[in-house]
């Protein structure tokens, strides 16, 4: 991230249409974000393995001292596991 310290939500739609309210009915908060570093990488435990197609960065806490939040990448990866 190009601007470290803020806070904020994930949330995570399923196909169909953008839902109109954030967050509202058809969002699911999938992670919370309690300070950003300078890299994070988050595990969305919360969707349960279920399929979503849009995914928001809800930023709900700006650092000390900046009036803006710059994100350089959003990348969103499947965790492969071995069963």
């Amino acid at each position: 991230y190009k601007t470290p310290g803020w806070s904020g939500h994930i949330y995570a739609s399923p196909n169909g249409g953008v839902p109109r309210t954030v967050p509202g009915n058809g969002w699911v908060r999938a992670a919370t974000i309690t300070e950003a570093g300078k890299t994070l990488q988050l595990p969305l435990d919360r969707l349960q393995g279920k399929p979503y197609r849009y995914y928001l960065v809800w930023i709900t806490g700006l650092p000390e001292g900046e009036t803006s939040v710059a994100l350089r990448e959003v990348v969103l990866s499947k965790t492969v596991t071995d069963d």
